[in-house]
């Protein structure tokens, strides 16, 4: 008998576009000889709707958002579900929330947890342990509004007077900014704590970034390396240089790197996602400097699956073809439910 697999999309962040473009790709890839899919799309207001694929299409084609009202509303709790693949990104979908209502639902879900969601999603959480596991991080400050941190104190601690400062609960590079004066510093700042209560304000790693999906539970396989290098003009990979501009980076998947970064790339991977109790997949972002030294950037717990997204095109180059990707983190959401009954 099929297993009945919901793909829920859409939520309230700014990544809400993004979210559905990678559950269209989920779907198309659900092996329908084991699945029946399900789709539910959750509007910005946090309201469930059931979406048929011609709809999720249209969103896909139009980049759309899910409108209140426009849809049959979808009860979780009533609909028969084996495991739902909540492919949701940023805050309210990828920081514990909707895995802790799975949870209380008693759904098995694709994904980490309600503790690891929550952990990775805030970025100075996230550094901060793990600093304590001995893990190289980027050097950092992070600062609430109420702090008077200036842009001279900020550099002379972090030994750089090219910074970055980021909002630390957003994804793809929303509330991200590159900065090298006062002025600068004082305008992104601002625009920064918009997105929310802290900022974090990191030194500017001169070097290449490097990126490696990670999938499993307790034995985590590494993929490939990949390289992301901005174009056009992009000082960083932004949220334009990723959605808005098609040329605006180069991607190198199986990037050139010795086989002793590879090691310990891989190594470091593991450790990490083992270190915040990670399960079924995550992107494990890094910087490699000059001088071979390499830094964990930030650990993303449902990493994008559009048609540019890394984490597929990663795995798959490692030998896993894209539905046996989806089916996989299927069985892996079942392996772990199953050991947290």
């Amino acid at each position: 008998m099929k297993k009945k697999i919901l793909i829920l999309c859409g939520g309230p962040s700014t990544e809400h576009e993004i979210s559905i473009r990678s559950a269209y790709n989920i779907y198309k890839h659900l092996d329908t000889h084991l699945f029946t899919p399900l789709l539910v799309g959750m509007s910005r207001a946090k309201n469930f709707y059931t979406l048929t694929f011609t709809q999720l299409e249209e969103l896909y084609i139009n980049f759309g958002c899910i409108t209140d009202n426009l849809y049959p509303p979808a009860d979780l709790n009533k609909m028969v579900i084996d495991v739902c693949f909540p492919v949701l990104h940023g805050a309210g979908g990828e920081d514990g929330c909707i895995q802790g209502y799975l949870e209380v639902l008693n759904i098995p879900y694709v994904g980490n947890g309600v503790a690891a969601s929550a952990i990775c999603m805030d970025k100075d959480i996230t550094k901060r342990l793990l600093q304590s596991h001995d893990l190289p991080v980027v050097p950092f400050l992070t600062i609430k509004q109420a702090d008077e941190v200036s842009y001279a104190v900020a550099s002379q601690k972090l030994g750089s007077t090219t910074l970055f400062l980021k909002c630390v609960n957003q994804g793809s590079s929303i509330g991200t900014y590159k900065v090298r004066s006062e002025q600068e510093y004082n305008e992104c700042l601002q625009e920064a704590f918009t997105f929310g209560p802290k900022v974090l304000i990191e030194k500017a790693i001169q070097g290449r970034e490097i990126e490696c999906a990670v999938i499993g539970n307790t034995d985590p396989e590494t993929s490939v390396f990949g390289e992301i290098i901005p174009q056009n003009n992009h000082e960083f990979y932004d949220y334009n240089a990723k959605y808005i501009d098609a040329d605006g980076a180069k991607l190198t998947i199986d990037a050139p790197l010795n086989d002793a970064i590879k090691k310990q790339l891989s190594r470091v991977a593991r450790k990490a996602f083992k270190a915040l109790d990670c399960a079924g997949l995550a992107r494990i972002d890094f910087f490699v400097d000059a001088h071979d030294t390499i830094f964990i950037n930030e650990i993303n717990t449902m990493p994008g699956f559009t048609n540019i997204s890394m984490y597929p095109q990663l795995v798959m180059h490692s030998g896993i073809k894209y539905q046996d990707i989806v089916t996989r983190l299927i069985h892996l959401a079942q392996e772990h439910s199953k050991k947290n009954i």
